[in-house]
């Protein structure tokens, strides 16, 4: 177990704990702290970490926007600091790339190899992970935090699963997120542990099939998306059928397909200053 590992662990023991991770080469550091909160739509506690940037502190009145990180299937929230998000953060803060920003990165299950695709399950009565987001992590980080608490502050992204997730909400929350960015994500509905194939709750979490219908239209109303995906990752076809689809509807996005890339760490990493850049820009 590593030094940063075992840190986590005693954090979960005691309910809270704080992490530093500095920032190679630079003297401004963010702080990183793993928690938990209560959410009413899962019915229990759940793990989340957060960060707050550099020149965060209690005597200011300052107030920062926030960025929602949501990680894949296996996986877990402390994937984003092992891969070295909190550092790209840090470093981008102080260099000026972006402005200060809060980023939460919220565990999406209780086991890592759960596949719930960050949904409000029709299967699964109790897993209602959307509402936990889009409700209770959102409630709560304007609660405990100095969030600029409003649409034009908040961004959501993520990974796989989580690229996913962050779409769905991202649409299904249009008044909540400014700007959304989907990692090597997919954008039809392919957990039957989740939603009964074909159902109306099918289609309401696939965007290829809903975002025609969304009203008022995507068009006049939309967060700023980005999404990529690599050449040979099995949802290459999927991404670029959701390029056209946007771009049949008009709605203003940007895409890219990785030539020669597949689906991990390898490319995701490669794409962190990209993607983060994205999402801060957009806030206000």
């Amino acid at each position: 177990m590593t030094r940063r590992h075992a840190l986590v662990a005693l954090a979960l023991a005691a309910g809270v704990a704080a992490l530093v991770v500095p920032a190679r080469g630079s003297s401004l550091r963010g702080r990183l702290v793993t928690t938990t909160l209560h959410s009413g739509a899962l019915g229990r506690r759940e793990r989340v970490l957060v960060y707050t940037p550099p020149g965060y502190s209690a005597s200011s009145t300052r107030r920062y926007p926030v960025v929602i990180l949501l990680h894949g299937v296996p996986g877990r929230p402390e994937e984003f600091v092992d891969h070295g998000v909190v550092g790209r953060l840090d470093r981008l803060i102080a260099t000026g790339a972006i402005q200060p920003v809060i980023a939460a990165f919220p565990a999406g299950s209780d086991r890592p190899e759960d596949d719930n695709e960050w949904a409000d399950s029709e299967v699964r009565g109790g897993e209602r992970w959307e509402s936990f987001l889009a409700s209770d992590l959102v409630r709560w980080l304007n609660a405990r935090y100095r969030t600029t608490a409003r649409r034009a502050g908040r961004a959501i992204g993520g990974d796989s699963m989580g690229a996913f997730g962050a779409m769905n909400v991202a649409l299904h929350h249009r008044d909540e997120f400014a700007a959304v960015s989907a990692w090597s994500g997919y954008f039809n509905a392919n957990t039957p542990s989740v939603h009964h194939p074909g159902s109306p709750l099918w289609r309401a979490y696939s965007p290829q099939l809903y975002a025609g219908s969304l009203q008022p239209p995507l068009r006049s109303l939309h967060p700023r998306i980005s999404f990529y995906v690599g050449g040979h990752d099995q949802f290459a076809a999927e991404n670029v059928a959701f390029d056209r689809r946007l771009t049949s509807l008009g709605v203003p996005h940007r895409f890219a397909l990785v030539r020669g890339a597949g689906h991990g760490w390898d490319l995701w990493s490669r794409h962190f200053d990209s993607e983060l850049k994205f999402l801060a820009r957009g806030l206000r």
